[in-house]
């Protein structure tokens, strides 16, 4: 075989490796093992492999609700989609509902007792529709987000994510105490 050819052949298979890399794994309900650990993480098991503490996302949440759902690993790196979740079995059914709302959980900031910033970070005082919290948000330009005036999406050092949902609704002390939000 010529260098040329070998040469072509070699890239060819760098070429179907990568595009291998970047196709999407799709998940028939049969393929996959779901295993809730009781702790707020959950385990996917598949006929290759297991990955501890999966994440779940919905990938068009908007134009397809209910099918499509992505299951990623810890640091966010997809392992497969789920087309029809509703065609999984009852149990494996409720785990992915449950860890749908571990990831779509997000408390309503209803006041907040103190704000304050020191070192890059914003630590909070807050009441939420889930109770009293507290939490730092580093680097608040990055994990204060203001989607429209007076609505903010906040985002603390543990990947949890709060809402004030119109920042004029709290009260006065509350809103004196969002300036820090910027």
């Amino acid at each position: 075989m010529s260098s040329a050819t070998e040469q072509s052949t070699t890239e060819k298979a760098q070429a179907d490796a990568g595009w291998q890399q970047w196709q999407v794994r799709y998940f028939e309900p049969g393929e996959i093992e779901l295993i809730d650990t009781g702790k707020g993480v959950i385990h996917l098991v598949t006929e290759d492999r297991c990955w501890l503490d999966v994440r779940f996302r919905w990938c068009f949440p908007q134009s397809k609700p209910g099918r499509y759902l992505s299951i990623s690993t810890a640091r966010d790196d997809e392992i497969g989609v789920i087309r029809e979740p509703a065609q999984l079995p009852k149990e494996a059914r409720r785990i992915c509902e449950f860890g749908i709302e571990l990831r779509y959980f997000v408390p309503k900031i209803t006041r907040i007792y103190k704000a304050d910033s020191r070192a890059g970070l914003v630590y909070l005082i807050t009441e939420t529709d889930r109770g009293e919290k507290e939490f730092a948000v580093n680097d608040p330009r990055e994990n204060i987000l203001q989607p429209q005036p007076g609505r903010y999406l906040l985002q603390d050092v543990h990947g949890n994510r709060y809402e004030i949902e119109d920042v004029s609704q709290l009260d006065q002390k509350s809103q004196v105490e969002a300036t820090m939000l910027g």
